[in-house]
């Protein structure tokens, strides 16, 4: 999951994926303009984009799946272009990835209160017995402390929460979710998303219903990658019932 400028980036980006043994990428900020899907990458390292962009190309979203399994997508949902939805099915369980992002400049609180009634909408629409993987720049600050939001909070993560930290954490307390940075004890750098000169802060996150906790095996930030400005890429290790096995032994765990 990472917020970047796909713009004369896209080969780049999935140089990255494929080198990271990444399965599924949300990408946020893409400045593609439109939707559509299209094949990217070289041989044995293609990854489908399914993508929604604005008509002024930005911020928009998206979502990289890698080539082998595309089969497993099943719908594409273009709400706008600040979430996304696509629905993959492992075993006999369906799986809804959903790409969001919530830009911060020149947004008013209004605009911010109908993307947060989207996508609460979105997710409450979503049968119980499937899952989801909510991979996003949500643009707030949850912070180290757990107080007030445990269960929901796992009690490690970086800084100080600020007002769009509690909406997150909020909207993840009304839909029965977990922030899955918050649930590995790391070292304090190894949880900041978002670094720019001395500012450093913790944005970019995945969420998941509280009940498929145990699938999520790790969430690691990933820094110093060429193609990425500012936002780190943060990677989640997740165990999925039916996962196709083939050569590629990472195919049994979806890395998004």
């Amino acid at each position: 999951m990472e917020c970047w400028d796909m713009t004369g980036r896209a080969g780049k980006v999935v140089d990255v994926l494929h080198r990271r043994h990444i399965d599924a990428c949300c990408i946020q900020e893409t400045s593609w303009k439109g939707n559509g899907t299209r094949m990217i990458g070289k041989t044995n390292e293609k990854y489908k984009f399914f993508w929604q962009g604005g008509n002024d190309g930005n911020p928009g979203v998206g979502v990289l799946v890698a080539e082998n399994l595309v089969d497993k997508v099943v719908e594409v949902r273009r709400l706008d272009n600040q979430i996304m939805v696509i629905k993959m099915i492992f075993g006999r369980k369906l799986y809804n990835i959903i790409s969001a992002y919530v830009p911060q400049v020149g947004r008013s609180e209004e605009e911010k209160d109908i993307f947060w009634d989207s996508l609460l909408g979105v997710t409450s629409r979503l049968a119980n017995e499937e899952g989801i993987i909510l991979a996003n720049d949500l643009n707030g600050h949850v912070g180290a402390s757990s107080e007030g939001y445990e269960g929901v909070h796992g009690g490690f993560s970086y800084g100080m929460r600020n007002l769009e930290g509690e909406r997150i954490l909020d909207f993840s307390d009304a839909m029965d979710m977990i922030v899955c940075n918050t649930m590995f004890k790391k070292e304090s750098e190894k949880l900041v998303t978002y670094k720019s000169g001395s500012t450093k802060s913790a944005v970019d996150y995945l969420l998941l219903r509280r009940c498929d906790r145990y699938i999520v095996k790790n969430v690691k930030v990933i820094p110093g990658e060429e193609c990425i400005n500012q936002h780190r890429l943060v990677v989640g290790d997740l165990t999925l019932k039916g996962a196709r096995v083939t050569k590629r032994k990472f195919v049994s765990r979806l890395k998004v």
